[in-house]
């Protein structure tokens, strides 16, 4: 039997990585002088004499800013114009084509490198009514190289008339012929053409969407490897994914990408049609650019419905004709994939910052390792840490060998964790899904799985049963014997428990971690679990430190019997996490008699140690309510694990204040009117976002700093997966939550951390 429960329990922790496989910026201080964005306006006339007001940008080299379409991460360019305080409609130009960039992990992103500008064209009657008005122009952008930093610039210009002329403290120098080249490249509008053939399909999966696409190549043409053949405008609910190419014997060109359903996202609900027709049709718009030309087309086709046994029939063909190589990141800068010199530029770079980016490498993962250090002292964390602390105590008589083994098992189970917790990560970041820390709380299958793991913890330290390991060491006893998978285990669990708590300098580390290439983001997970581990890898080597602990006694079984409590107080925090998650009535019912099976078996089997056929029965007992809970939560759709932003009405607290639920439209609404406001994103089941809760927002002196300032507060929930939330807190440097921001009367975003006090947030807003 003891084989029975250890086979169950090494079972439990395998599901809780599959759990945690389900869908989860770097202080830019270093980065902003190179990364600045510079932004100058004009006046532009057309050939055909038209005129134009022109926003004219210029990145430091390496550095791009994004499109319409930003891919698989990024924000595009924003603008927008104002007189006399009231919105100006300035319909632009197409914007110039963007080239592909591929970053590490295979991110994609269209974008700009260099110089740029975006036309808006000025109609007489436009002309007449600006004339010697003052317009005011805000823009702003996401611009990457090896992190991303938000900027934004804002200014004003005046048009005046006879001769037309614009005057602004932020007029472009820039030549007249180099605005007519830029214009001139434009992509412009064309009818659809003949020679492309076009296909809306149900993909395999039968999730999604696929478009096929079929063009012939003359001889002597060639594929550009610095822009898509097709690249997508965005539009919803069709979220597309990269471009695959494909080439037959005779040359002609083939084509395919996978599109993602996210009409289950919107509000209403747009659920992908079962009948292949749509209820509206939607016009998909590409530039597109054939074969031996340079200069992108836009063109666009309508489709009313999509195929349905297409897919299988393409699949079949596409194993027919030879893929065309996939582009590669040449470099961590994101080079155009086609740029002749990308290898000569990136060793010059090399040469110039190698010392620069080691020496912030090593600082990230300094904080790395001191927020993992932290991370020990955390309630999150703090009853297996304490078990360990027991199993040290204990052993303080026993050779330096068995010490030495037994740590270091420990801190193999804690670099294991964070090591596939990386490896986890960096995959869905390459494939495009929005990542943070403690995401996998999110999850409502996680949360079940750590309740049952929890649960079945818990009742070993109230010693309703014990877990022998092969070489004889129990888990979650003070006692360890010669076995090191106890120790290996309880280093996964004090990693899983870790993950919803946030610690002084984690958040920076986490955040640069999680805008880097893969191999960053291993090294910045693995230097968190050598800071958590720190302390037992100490001891492993001078076993002496275990003398300064206290001397083993009968208060150690006491203490296990309170931690066991403890656990028991988690278990419950995780249910109001899971309640708040899944819509189904009967699953916490269920949930809870499964748990009431377990504990009824393990309790028989300890009463009746004479028996062991019914012992054997016992064991038994609560396989067949874990085999239905399985089958429940297969077969029911529990709720989506990413939802929208919320769409709650405000509530009051009981301190009476009332709170807004959070959305970038009314959160640049109060920024746009000045109006004082507290932004608080949190989630249930982050631990150090209830720690603030209790210290500073839920207390008096919060509510009167409220009413002196008329705050207003606005609650970003990020308990189930939103998108929308993870992407704004990733563009102002934010991996997860907590996260706090104020807006001043001068409509500033203010940053205030992960920590706040009342202090904090009133300097802020004065």
């Amino acid at each position: 039997m003891r084989y029975l429960s250890k086979i169950s329990l090494i079972l439990l922790a395998l599901v809780t990585f599959l759990a945690l496989s389900r869908p989860l910026y770097a202080t830019a201080a270093n980065y902003k002088g190179e990364g600045k964005v510079k932004l100058k306006t004009s006046l532009f006339k057309s050939p055909e004499g038209d005129a134009h007001l022109v926003l004219h940008y210029q990145n430091n080299p390496h550095w791009h800013t994004y499109w319409k379409n930003p891919g698989d991460s990024g924000l595009p360019i924003k603008f927008k114009f104002s007189v006399d305080g009231q919105d100006l409609v300035l319909p632009p130009l197409e914007w110039p084509k963007p080239s592909r960039f591929i970053e590490q992990g295979d991110i994609w992103a269209f974008g700009q490198e260099g110089e740029y500008a975006i036309f808006f064209p000025l109609s007489e009657s436009t002309q007449k009514a600006l004339t010697n008005k003052t317009i005011d122009i805000h823009s702003s952008w996401l611009v990457c190289k090896d992190i991303c930093i938000p900027g934004e610039q804002k200014f004003s210009a005046t048009l005046q008339a006879n001769p037309l002329k614009l005057n602004s403290s932020q007029l472009s120098t820039t030549s007249h012929s180099k605005f007519s080249e830029i214009f001139a490249n434009l992509p412009t509008e064309q009818s659809f053409p003949r020679e492309l053939d076009l296909t809306l399909a149900l993909s395999k999966s039968k999730e999604g969407l696929t478009l096929f696409y079929s063009h012939p190549v003359k001889r002597g043409e060639k594929i550009s490897s610095s822009n898509n053949f097709l690249t997508p405008f965005p539009i919803l609910p069709f979220d597309f994914q990269h471009e695959k190419l494909f080439l037959d014997k005779k040359g002609n060109l083939y084509g395919k990408m996978e599109i993602d359903w996210d009409g289950e996202y919107q509000e209403p609900e747009v659920p992908l049609p079962a009948n292949g027709k749509f209820k509206k049709p939607y016009t998909l718009k590409f530039l597109y650019q054939p074969p031996g030309m340079e200069q992108a087309q836009v063109i666009s086709k309508t489709f009313s419905q999509f195929d349905l046994n297409t897919s299988e029939q393409m699949t079949s063909f596409f194993s027919l004709v030879r893929p065309v190589p996939p582009p590669k990141a040449k470099s961590k800068t994101a080079l155009p994939a086609d740029d002749p010199n990308g290898h000569e530029n990136l060793s010059n770079q090399a040469e110039e910052n190698s010392s620069n980016s080691t020496s912030s490498l090593l600082f990230y993962l300094l904080l790395a390792f001191i927020g993992g250090f932290i991370l020990n002292f955390m309630p999150c964390v703090l009853p297996v840490i304490s078990l360990k602390l027991f199993s040290l105590i204990n052993s303080r008589d026993k050779s330096k060998r068995t010490i030495l083994k037994h740590n270091l098992f420990y801190t193999l189970g804690i670099l294991s964790s964070f090591l596939i917790l990386a490896i986890v990560i960096a995959t869905l970041k390459s494939s495009g899904v929005s990542v943070g820390w403690g995401m996998q709380l999110q999850s409502p299958h996680f949360n079940i799985v750590m309740i049952i793991i929890l649960f079945i913890f818990a009742l070993n330290l109230f010693s309703l049963f014990e877990f022998n390991t092969p070489g004889g060491s129990k888990l979650g006893s003070i006692s360890t014997g010669e076995g090191g998978l106890a120790d290996f285990f309880n280093g996964v669990l004090a990693t899983v428990l870790s993950t919803p708590c946030s610690a002084p300098f984690l958040g920076t580390a986490l955040t640069f971690a999680l805008l880097a290439p893969a191999h960053i983001i291993i090294l910045v997970f693995l230097a968190i679990g050598f800071g958590l581990a720190a302390p037992f890898i100490l001891t492993a080597f001078f076993p002496a430190l275990i003398t300064f602990l206290p001397k083993p006694g009968l208060w150690m079984e006491h203490l296990k019997r309170f931690l066991g409590l403890s656990i028991l107080l988690t278990i419950v925090w995780l249910f109001n996490i899971l309640s708040n998650q899944v819509d189904d009535r009967f699953l916490i019912p269920l949930l809870l008699m499964t748990l009431l099976f377990i504990f009824f078996s393990l309790y028989m089997q300890k009463q009746l140690k004479s028996s062991p056929l019914f012992k054997t029965i016992m064991a038994i007992v609560p396989i067949p309510m874990l085999i239905y809970l399985t089958i429940f939560i297969k077969s029911t759709s529990l709720v989506s694990d990413v939802t929208p932003s919320p769409t709650v009405t405000s509530a009051q607290n009981s301190e009476g204040l009332t709170w807004i639920p959070w959305s970038p439209a009314k959160m640049e609404e109060l920024q746009k009117s000045g109006t004082p406001t507290f932004i608080d994103f949190t989630a249930k089941w982050c631990f150090t976002c209830k720690v603030n809760e209790k210290l500073v927002i839920h207390t008096d002196d919060f509510t009167q700093l409220a009413k002196k300032y008329q705050l207003k507060l606005l609650l970003a929930d990020w308990t189930k997966r939103d998108p929308i939330i993870g992407d704004w807190l990733l563009a102002h440097g934010y991996a997860g939550v907590p996260a706090y921001f104020v807006i001043n009367n001068q409509g500033k975003i203010i940053p205030l951390g992960e920590t706040i006090s009342i202090s904090e947030i009133e300097e802020a807003l004065k």
